[in-house]
């Protein structure tokens, strides 16, 4: 049985506690059908509560000002709610609960400083986002229980900020985006079908992590505009998981591992897709167990290491590695597995150790200072290493 995200149940717990912090407040409840609420309050310190149990409801909450709180609740079918809260440099907070099928929920904050959005979502059909810009040091939180729910956290401007997603249920989607440094996204999915997709702007020590627990998962993670000291890690446990990774700057370090069947690490935009890491100082982990495991890999740039450790039957390695200083590192084990490594650049070292049947490795580098150790131990192993 897996555990919610600790930062939801923070979250939603932190801002229950705030909710009737102050005096002044809009407090409303609907029961019924086809009911609309529109709240506006301007000014500080203000609290609105909206309360709607029923079909075909509408809510609306805008808040402009300082320390102001905004708590959303739904239950029913065909709900529809958005919230906005607009401040100078100040903390405001927004939670959001839908119970019920065919709801969605936008909350959106900016001009914040140390504020918070949190949504929970049970149900069928759901689609949560947040949105948080000029936001420092802020907090956006999708939590989605059900089928077919769609979650997305948007940050920008927002150094020190975090973003996290988690999904629980069949056919989910997570989308995160950060624009700004010293942050942190992360994304869990437990279920079937998901796929999920983040993505870090212009940003320097941020950290962006993938979990999916199941069947069929997708996961992608891009860390781009020449940024540094990034980590990505992707973690996938199930079948037939896809997980694409891509890196524009210089030491930034990726982590995948993924443990099942039908796996594939690999670049965006291209077919067949590989994946790169462009800059200097870049560092990559690779660990794959299980079966028809796949991996293109490509490196561009200086002290690029590359470690791939594939267990299972069917892996298959490729390259390129292009710049000075480049290491990689493969081990292989069982049955039917394929290496290709290209290096073209200074003092490369590649080490190979394949042992099984049906292994295939062809190693060529270009220039000097060049070391290769190749290890097969098996049946029906091929070898050609070229060296100019």
């Amino acid at each position: 049985m897996f555990k919610p995200n600790l930062l939801v149940v923070a979250m939603l717990g932190a801002l229950a506690g705030q909710a009737y912090a102050e005096n002044n407040s809009a407090d409303v409840t609907q029961f019924g059908q086809t009911n609309d609420v529109k709240v506006e309050q301007n000014g500080s310190e203000h609290i609105a509560i909206v309360d709607q149990d029923g079909d075909n409801n509408f809510a609306t909450i805008r808040e402009d000002g300082n320390s102001n709180e905004i708590h959303s609740y739904q239950t029913g079918s065909n709900n529809d709610a958005a919230n906005f809260s607009y401040g100078v440099n100040s903390s405001n907070y927004i939670t959001a609960s839908q119970v019920g099928n065919d709801n969605t929920h936008y909350n959106s904050q900016s001009n914040v400083t140390s504020s918070s959005i949190a949504i929970i979502q049970e149900g069928n059909n759901n689609g949560g986002g947040t949105s948080q810009s000029n936001a420092e040091n802020s907090y956006g939180v999708v939590a989605q229980y059900g089928d077919n729910n769609s979650g997305s956290n948007a940050q920008y401007d927002a150094p020190f900020s975090s973003a996290s997603i988690y999904q629980e249920g069949d056919d989910n989607f997570a989308g995160n985006y950060q624009h700004g440094s010293y942050n942190v996204m992360e994304t869990t999915q437990v279920g079937n079908s998901n796929d999920s997709f983040s993505e870090q702007a212009t940003t320097t020590y941020s950290f962006s992590s993938v979990s999916q627990y199941g069947n069929q998962n997708q996961a992608g993670a891009i860390q781009r505009l020449n940024g540094s000291f990034n980590e990505i890690n992707i973690t996938q446990t199930g079948n037939q998981n896809v997980g694409r990774i891509s890196q524009d700057g210089k030491s930034n370090t990726a982590s995948l591992n993924q443990t099942g069947n039908n796996n594939l690490i690999a670049e965006y935009g291209n077919s067949p897709s590989y994946l790169p890491q462009i800059g200097n100082g870049n560092q990559l982990a690779v660990d794959q167990v299980g079966n028809r495991n796949e991996l293109y890999f490509r490196q561009n740039g200086d002290s690029n290491t590359l470690t791939v450790s594939q267990t299972g039957d069917g892996n298959e390695l490729s390259g390129f590695s292009n710049g000075s200083v480049n290491s990689l590192e493969v081990i292989q084990n069982d049955i039917g597995q394929v290496a290709n490594i290209q290096q073209t650049g200074d003092a490369n070292i590649v080490a190979l150790n394949q042992s099984g049947l049906n292994n295939t490795a062809s190693i060529s580098q270009s220039s000097g200072k060049n070391n290769i150790s190749l290890t097969q131990n098996g049946t029906g192993n091929t070898a050609a290493l070229i060296q100019n």
